[in-house]
């Protein structure tokens, strides 16, 4: 059928391919069922490169991507955070990274982020488990919108008591993140020695 006949019809041809004569010749979409310039997606638009692992990350996915402690003074990964020059700290951060597609930020998706720590070598702790209801967006609970469809990227940091951990023993930090969606991502972090 010619396209004159199709607008003829009240139909108009809908090229699918980016360029002309690479379309098929059978598709035939009226102007009703045409997707709107909101509903169009390329590619690009529902992933993106995740910037710390190189995965592709679907619009709908949410991952931590690294989990460490470090000086208060300082931002860097330390494996012995409680302790400056040979002075004892009373404070350290847990640093956590996080990506989360740009859907679930565009629709501030709600998650849970559950924070334990462990002990390799045996020793104990006092540091309670954390249960941190939050929500992906931008500005808030560490979030940064990447922009163009690029998703969203957590960078935050959790203050911890040295007194929590007995001096000598070795620790790591286990975060869990749940959203909404079903999607879960697990990470340790560093193993370090209070």
């Amino acid at each position: 059928m010619s396209a004159a006949r199709l607008q003829d019809m009240g139909q108009v041809s809908w090229p699918i391919g980016k360029f002309p004569g690479t379309e098929p010749r059978d598709v035939v979409r009226t102007p009703a069922s045409r997707p709107r310039d909101s509903e169009r997606r390329t590619l690009a638009d529902v992933t993106f490169m995740s910037t710390r692992k190189g995965k592709v990350m679907q619009t709908n996915d949410i991952q931590l991507v690294r989990l460490y402690t470090s000086k208060v003074a300082g931002g860097v990964q330390d494996d012995t955070p409680t302790e400056l020059g040979g002075s004892p700290q009373s404070e350290f951060y847990l640093n956590i990274l996080a990506e989360a597609g740009d859907n679930l930020g565009d629709i501030h998706a709600a998650y849970t982020l559950y924070l334990r720590a462990t002990s390799p070598s045996g020793g104990s702790t006092t540091f309670t488990r954390q249960v941190l209801d939050e929500t992906v967006i931008d500005g808030q609970f560490g979030w940064t919108d990447l922009k163009n469809n690029n998703g969203f990227s957590k960078d935050a940091r959790v203050l911890v008591k040295a007194s929590d951990f007995t001096k000598g023993d070795v620790y790591q930090f286990v975060a869990v993140i749940k959203a909404g969606n079903g999607l879960v991502s697990k990470t340790t972090s560093n193993e370090f020695i209070a």
